[in-house]
This record gives C-alpha cells, sequence and structure tokens, in this order.
C-alpha cells in the first residue's frame, strides 16, 4: 500500500446518503485537545477541503490531552493536524494555514468560502471574533466547549437565518443565570495558579476523556448539519444548544451523562445584529 492510496469511504458512504462531503469546506478555529479530536472525526467521514488555525505549538504539558505524538512536540498544531489529515486521505485540500485569528487578514475571506466554521478555541476574544466574522458572512459555526475540571460540556450552533450567533447566548446564559463558566467556583489548584502563579489563562479543562466526549458530540452534531438532509440514517439537529454533564454537581447537574437540548433564536438585543435577513454589519 503507498501514501497515495484512494481513502475509502465505501463502507459509510451509505449512512451519509448523497451528502458528497468530499466537496465540503471546514474552516476549524482551534486545535487544542477537543478541535483536533472534531477534526479527526470528520476528516473520517471524507471531507475534503480544509482551512486550519491555530497560534499554538504542542508542548509537554498537552500529551495529557492532545492526541498528538511525542514526536510532534514542539511543532504548530495547524502542522500536526494537516499531516494528519493528508495521511489520511491524501486527496483532500488543505486551503490554507493560519495562526491567530484575530490578525489574519484572510480568515474572513476564508469563513465567507466555508460550508461551516468549527470552533473550538477556549480564548472569548478568539471565539467573539470568530462568531463576529461567521455572522458577518452568514457562514453556520459550531462551537464546542468543556467546562472547568471536565465536569461537562456545551456545543451551540450559530445557523443563519434560524438560530442567535454565540454572544446571544453567551448574553441569554449570563441574565438567566445559565452561565455555567462563571457559576462554578475555582477549584483549589485554579486559585493557586492563577491567584498564585500569575498564570491568568491557566484552566483545568478536564480528562482526555471527558474533553473527547464532548469532541464527539461536537463532530457529530457538525455531520449530521452536512449530512442529515441526504442521509436515511442521520438526523438533521431540531435543536442548536446542547449541554451535557460528566459528573453530579449539585445545584447544576443530577446525574452522570444528561444532556438538555433547547434552541435559541436571534436576541432582539444582540449587538451584531443576527436576525437581520442580511446579517450584521
Amino acid at each position: 500500500m503507498t501514501s497515495d492510496t484512494q481513502f475509502d469511504t465505501t463502507r459509510i458512504d451509505y449512512l451519509l446518503g448523497g451528502a458528497q462531503l468530499r466537496d465540503t469546506k471546514v474552516v476549524v478555529v482551534g486545535l487544542g485537545s477537543g478541535g483536533a479530536v472534531v477534526l479527526e472525526r470528520l476528516g473520517m467521514t471524507g471531507v475534503g477541503r480544509w482551512s486550519l488555525y491555530d497560534p499554538d505549538t504542542l508542548e509537554l504539558v498537552n500529551l495529557v490531552k492532545h492526541p498528538a505524538r511525542r514526536a510532534d512536540l514542539g511543532r504548530a498544531k495547524t502542522d500536526i493536524a494537516r499531516d494528519w489529515l493528508l495521511d489520511r486521505n491524501p486527496h483532500c485540500a488543505i486551503d490554507r494555514i493560519g495562526g491567530d485569528v484575530l490578525a489574519d487578514p484572510e480568515f474572513r475571506a476564508d469563513v465567507a468560502d466555508a460550508d461551516v466554521v468549527v470552533c473550538a478555541v477556549d480564548t472569548p476574544s478568539a471565539r467573539s471574533f470568530t462568531n463576529e466574522v461567521c455572522v458577518e458572512q452568514r457562514t453556520p459555526c459550531v462551537f464546542g466547549s468543556v467546562f472547568r475540571t471536565g465536569i461537562g460540556g456545551e456545543v451551540y450552533a450559530y445557523l443563519p437565518g434560524e438560530t442567535g450567533c454565540h454572544d446571544c447566548k453567551a448574553r441569554f446564559s449570563l441574565e438567566r443565570g445559565r452561565d455555567i463558566e462563571n457559576w462554578l467556583e475555582l477549584t483549589d489548584d485554579e486559585t493557586q495558579r492563577i491567584y498564585g502563579v500569575g498564570e491568568v489563562d491557566f484552566t483545568a479543562s478536564g480528562l482526555a476523556a471527558d474533553i473527547s466526549i464532548v469532541a464527539s458530540y461536537h463532530a457529530h452534531y457538525v455531520i449530521s448539519l452536512l449530512a442529515g438532509r441526504e442521509s436515511r440514517y442521520l438526523t438533521v439537529p431540531s435543536f442548536n444548544w446542547l449541554t451535557l454533564s460528566l459528573r453530579r454537581v449539585d445545584g447544576l447537574f443530577g446525574a452522570m451523562y444528561d444532556t438538555s437540548r433547547a434552541v435559541l433564536r436571534p436576541q432582539a438585543e444582540c449587538h451584531l445584529r443576527c436576525g437581520d435577513p442580511e446579517g450584521g454589519d
């Protein structure tokens, strides 16, 4: 078998119907422990076009969560992801490799050309900017996040003309007391690292098993969104907001593996005006 052997999807084509994912373009923002898993799940369905954004390199501390190899230490996470995709499917196209979306002048055009954006960053500024660009370009975006210490996670989809953007979700959560990250008290370790050592970006995001569960839900939602209308076996999502518990937490989650689903429509107060027919400014 040679490196250019055709990627064979015949064993799953019947599940995807006529979706033709080899012509689908996915932009991935964030290739950490969650985003890398989402990319791998989508890559194995035969998604054919990709753009990858992440400014970070793989560090030793990442190996307890990230699926990359020890041999990849010191390499850009985007390069690791590109090599994985081309190894798995030599005929897929990598349209673009980028770093920090906040500083990348080509990001807007890339999003405009995409079928869907996958946002798996844990930096609020990058998440908010990705949301803003997706609203501006009216490109669907599916966000995934793991709650601190891995007690659970969320998948949230901005679907232009149908649902509120991620900023709508943030405002709605804050006003109604559903902002789980701010609801949680800091752990002793977080308190020490953030206030004792001064690592302001430190978060205890959970075990690799926690992250990969949320990432698999994230990937499955994207696949269902892309292929659900063409498939007899997949379901088009009837919701855009999924919350998943991985631990029982008094006052928050009553049991492990509970899920809740909701549809959040565009909010009248959205500063991006995501509910306008032509999108925001």
